[in-house]
C-alpha cells in the first residue's frame, strides 16, 4: 500500500480545487486504484484548554486538571511535568482509540476520577518514543487553536492521504509523488510543475575521495556524490509532517532527506 500525501501532491499539479474522494474515483477509473481516503481527525481526540491544574491529594507527581473540551468540561489526571493552567492541550476522550491500538477509558486513579487523557506527540505516533521527548510532556498546541476542534490542524497534519493498492504495472511510476503527479495531472488535463533543485559544487574531485566499483550486471549504474559539512539534527516540520503523513517516522536530517527524496522520485 503507498500513501500519498495530497499536500505534498499539490506542490506538482494543482489540485487545490478538487473534491479529493471525487478526485481519488476518477484516478481509480483510470486505471490506478485509490483502496481508501483517509483524512487526519478523530472526533474522540480534540483540543481542550485546562482550566486548573492542582496537585493530585494522594501523589507527589500527578497533576488533577480541569479541562473545557468545548461542550464539556472534563476532569483528568496527568503526570506530565509541564502542565499548566490556560493551556491548550490534546484531549483522548473516553473511548478514543490511538494509533497503538491503546483505547482511553473513564478510570479511577488514586481514588480520584480521570475522565481521559492529555496527549504526548509520541502516544499520537508523531514522534519517538524516547527519553527526551518523554520528558518534554505533554504536547502545547498554539494559542489559537479552537477549544473543541480537530488537533490535527495545529499540528501541520491538515492532509487527506490516499492509499494505492497499485497493481504490479504500475509499482514502477506510482509509487513516488511526483510520478503519482502526472497520473492525476493526465486524468484531469493539468500540468505537472517539477521541483526546482539548486546545489552549489566545490572544485574537489570526489573520484579522489571514493573508488566505487560496480560488480554486478544487475547494476547498470552507480552515481556518488560526497557531501561535507553536515550536521546531524533534527529535520525541519515540514519534512518531518510529510514523512508521518506517509507512514514513516522521523529520525534525524540525514535519514530524513533520504527517505523524503525516496518517496518524492
Amino acid at each position: 500500500m503507498m500513501r500519498i500525501s495530497t499536500n505534498w501532491l499539490n506542490d506538482y499539479v494543482d489540485i487545490s480545487d478538487e473534491n479529493l474522494k471525487e478526485l481519488a474515483l476518477k484516478v481509480t477509473n483510470a486505471g490506478v486504484n485509490v483502496e481508501t481516503v483517509e483524512e487526519y481527525s478523530n472526533p474522540l481526540l480534540v483540543v481542550g484548554q485546562l482550566l486548573d491544574v492542582f496537585d493530585h491529594p494522594d501523589s507527589d507527581h500527578l497533576h488533577v486538571c480541569k479541562v473545557d473540551v468545548r461542550d464539556e468540561v472534563l476532569q483528568i489526571i496527568c503526570g506530565a511535568p509541564n502542565v499548566q493552567k490556560k493551556m491548550k492541550v490534546i484531549v483522548a476522550k473516553n473511548g478514543c482509540v490511538l494509533p497503538d491500538g491503546t483505547q482511553i477509558k473513564n478510570t479511577v486513579m488514586r481514588g480520584v476520577e480521570s475522565q481521559g487523557m492529555l496527549c504526548a506527540l509520541m502516544e499520537l505516533g508523531l514522534e519517538e518514543n524516547t527519553p527526551e521527548n518523554y520528558e518534554k510532556g505533554i504536547c502545547k498546541l498554539p494559542d489559537e487553536a479552537l477549544v473543541g476542534s480537530n488537533p490535527y490542524n495545529y499540528l501541520g497534519f491538515d492532509d487527506t492521504i490516499f492509499n494505492l493498492d497499485l497493481n504490479p504495472n504500475r509499482e514502477a511510476d506510482c509509487t513516488n509523488h511526483i510520478g503519482f503527479a502526472y497520473e492525476v495531472a493526465a486524468v484531469l488535463g493539468k500540468k505537472v510543475e517539477k521541483p526546482e533543485t539548486k546545489c552549489k559544487t566545490i572544485d574537489a574531485d570526489v573520484n579522489d575521495e571514493l573508488d566505487v566499483q560496480v560488480i554486478t550486471d544487475n547494476c547498470t549504474m552507480y552515481n556518488a556524490r560526497k557531501v561535507k559539512n553536515v550536521v546531524i539534527k533534527e529535520s525541519p516540520d515540514f519534512i518531518k509532517e510529510r514523512l508521518i503523513n506517509c507512514g514513516m517516522r522521523p529520525i534525524n536530517n540525514v535519514v530524513d532527506i533520504s527517505n523524503y527524496i525516496m518517496l518524492e522520485y
